[in-house]
């Protein structure tokens, strides 16, 4: 046996089964359903949502196109996050999707300025909404973070800023079901601390990264 045979018989014995990574949209799926049911659950459960909310979407379709284009722009959001983490899976396409889909919800509730889509009042009102925000996407944060460990993401920090973004947003766009409808209060109390999240959890995860590289 020559001495490139050698060579390629060591590196052939250190060679180990590689399983092959979950495909993003299954676990874009996972995390979209297993965060609504977090984000749900917990908020029923720390206090009952808003009077005759639900009723309100079928008697004012531009409440309803505001409540399914908010998730739609979160979903997408998500599934370009997680795709952009696959290599040769990313698509430009559904994160520009997904911002348009966040722009036409954000549009419309700054819209209630000068046209309201509800009559605004106080009822449903949760005296914690702005905090309840900011906790109730903790576990959906991490759930997307993990979830990008498993993947392979060429730009680490842009990935963790839409995973971010789509944690802070859910559990606020949820408040528009769960808390009073009044325009101020909502861009104030719900979607302002789901956009502080962004910068909050960045800021987080950089002191764990130096943390575990001081110990």
């Amino acid at each position: 046996m020559n001495r490139h045979d050698k060579t390629i018989d060591a590196l052939v014995d250190d060679l180990a089964p590689v399983r092959l990574a979950p495909r993003p949209e299954a676990l874009a799926t996972f995390w979209l359903l297993g965060s609504l049911a977090w984000v749900v659950g917990v908020t029923m459960a720390s206090g009952a949502p808003r009077p005759g909310a639900l009723g309100q979407m079928v008697d004012h379709p531009r409440f309803l196109a505001e409540v399914v284009f908010g998730l739609m722009g979160i979903a997408a959001v998500m599934f370009a996050v997680l795709r952009s983490a696959s290599p040769g899976a990313a698509t430009r396409g559904l994160a520009w999707a997904g911002a348009a889909a966040l722009g036409v919800w954000l549009a419309n509730i700054l819209a209630g300025f000068a046209v309201p889509t509800l009559d605004s009042g106080m009822l449903g009102k949760r005296p914690h909404c702005f905090s309840e925000t900011v906790l109730y996407a903790l576990p959906p944060f991490v759930a997307g973070a993990y979830l990008l460990r498993r993947l392979y993401p060429l730009r680490p920090t842009a990935s963790l800023v839409g995973a971010g973004l789509a944690s802070g947003l859910l559990p606020a766009w949820f408040m528009q079901l769960a808390c009073m409808y009044d325009t101020a209060h909502i861009l104030l109390h719900h979607v302002l601390p789901g956009l502080l999240f962004v910068p909050a959890m960045c800021v987080l995860v950089w002191l764990i990264g130096r943390l575990r590289a001081a110990i």
